[in-house]
């Protein structure tokens, strides 16, 4: 993301970059979209949804690729640019890199019992020390490499404020909301104003999606459903309520001017939040959200 490139294809290079990072928040362990959905309903694992996520995930990226091509077809852009090449094995490195952290997290969740955040804490520093370590040809070259890493990591922290208030705030806001919501009150209300299912499953990530649009993080809705709209309520089974969840979560960020992807992205390219969030993104968001929607809705019904 180059804030030379024409304006045009830095919009299109912008979205795919934050649908293909987002989608994976509806099956990596690695997200903190799993981590909150599996806080919020703690009878689900992580195998439970990963699958069917992923194939949403999928979905979304093959589903955004399309709209881009209908959209804008084969048309060239003003800036020429070059494709980087990467030989057959390096290609194998990169995926033996990503495998190995991936094995190593779940497998020391899977086989201590630990939550993935403390298994992130543990594998992920040493992991990526080794791992800039590794590029380097002889041993002063490996820890100067360390060094390097270790020093822009911390300091860089400060320039993630913004995020990291998102993400506090958010969990905080989220946690005193729902301690004032009954939630015993919540079954009969919908049973009366909304007694069918699938609808429900509807208004769960259409409102998500649009109360992260005006400025609620779905960190906060998250919580709010677990505490007050849990599954026995929904009248789904947890696995479903968190697919939807999960579902949602990515395109709900990226219509989102304060999520930490849209800030992120917008201090990158120069482009304000706001006209990523509520100008570029809507359109095939929304779109994305009615297919999980209706896959969903279709799961639980496959599912009886």
């Amino acid at each position: 993301i180059d804030r030379k490139l024409d304006p045009n294809l830095l919009k299109r290079l912008s979205t795919a970059l934050m649908l293909g990072f987002t989608s994976a928040s509806s099956w990596s362990p690695f997200y903190v979209s799993m981590v909150v959905v599996l806080t919020a309903l703690p009878t689900l694992e992580w195998v439970d949804v990963a699958p069917f996520g992923f194939l949403f995930a999928m979905i979304g990226v093959f589903g955004g690729f399309f709209y881009d091509r209908i959209l804008y077809g084969r048309r060239a852009t003003t800036a020429a640019t070059d494709a980087a090449q990467l030989s057959s094995q390096n290609k194998f490195r990169v995926v033996g890199i990503l495998g190995s952290l991936a094995i190593l997290v779940v497998g020391l969740v899977e086989s201590v019992g630990i939550s993935i955040p403390v298994a992130l804490g543990l594998v992920a520093p040493p992991f990526a020390l080794i791992w800039a370590a590794s590029m380097a040809r002889d041993r002063a070259t490996r820890l100067t490499r360390i060094r390097g890493l270790a020093t822009r990591v911390i300091t860089g922290l400060p320039s993630l404020r913004n995020e990291a208030l998102v993400f506090v705030g958010a969990t905080v806001f989220g946690v005193g909301v729902s301690s004032l919501i009954p939630a015993n009150d919540l079954g009969p209300l919908l049973d009366l104003w909304l007694p069918s299912i699938d609808a429900r499953l509807a208004v769960l990530t259409f409102g998500v999606a649009l109360l992260s649009m005006i400025g609620l993080h779905p960190v906060i809705v998250v919580i709010l459903v677990g505490e007050v709209l849990p599954p026995d309520v929904m009248g789904a089974p947890d696995w479903i309520i968190g697919l939807a969840l999960l579902g949602v979560w990515g395109l709900s960020t990226i219509i989102s001017p304060y999520s930490a992807t849209t800030l992120y992205l917008s201090r990158v390219s120069g482009v304000s939040a706001y006209a990523m969030a509520w100008r570029w993104n809507p359109p095939f968001a929304f779109i994305a959200i009615s297919m999980v929607t209706l896959g969903v809705i279709g799961l639980r019904h496959w599912a009886l």
